[in-house]
């Protein structure tokens, strides 16, 4: 069996923490009214560490390489690209950043060509890349020449029927 340790908590007259503060309660009311009371606190204060405070991060986030907040879809979207080491679907960069849709993914590689000034290209199988990054392509278009179509299969299944 362990004895059981008693530990005996330091409670002031005012039932306060000490204010180390020469402008606080402790310095202002205490001292005057309980002279001895005001000691036993500040050498109790004095014995006990104060707290260590955390400095405070600056800078949030960060950005990615086309200045996008690092978290967002956008940059997600950014690292996704950067990071690649294969030729990419548009749905697996879509699930990589968690975006909702494909037009959402398309519309921010767009972006990032027209006004980042990202080089992002497009085989003819469909797959993205970025021409600076490690994977490269032969046979390639800009992705801003790419459009989505909505039931594409619907769509070629009619011309087919009409011939």
């Amino acid at each position: 069996m362990s004895k059981k340790e008693t530990k005996t908590t330091f409670t002031s007259l005012c039932g306060f923490d000490f204010d180390p503060k020469a402008k606080g309660d402790c310095y202002t009311v205490c001292q005057s009214e309980n002279p001895d009371e005001f000691k036993a606190c500040e050498e109790h204060f004095k014995a006990k560490p104060a707290p260590v405070k955390k400095k405070a991060v600056k800078g949030g986030k960060g950005k990615s390489k086309w200045g996008h907040v690092n978290g967002t879809q956008a940059g997600l979207i950014d690292d996704c690209l950067v990071g690649a080491t294969k030729l990419l679907t548009l749905e697996e960069i879509r699930d990589f950043a968690g975006a909702a849709s494909n037009a959402r993914t398309l519309h921010h590689l767009k972006h990032i060509v027209a006004n980042r000034g990202a080089d992002v290209q497009l085989n003819k199988e469909g797959k993205i890349f970025w021409v600076d990054g490690k994977v490269k392509a032969k046979g390639v278009a800009s992705i801003s020449t790419m459009v989505l179509r909505k039931n594409k299969t619907k769509n070629a299944d009619e011309k087919k029927e009409k011939k």
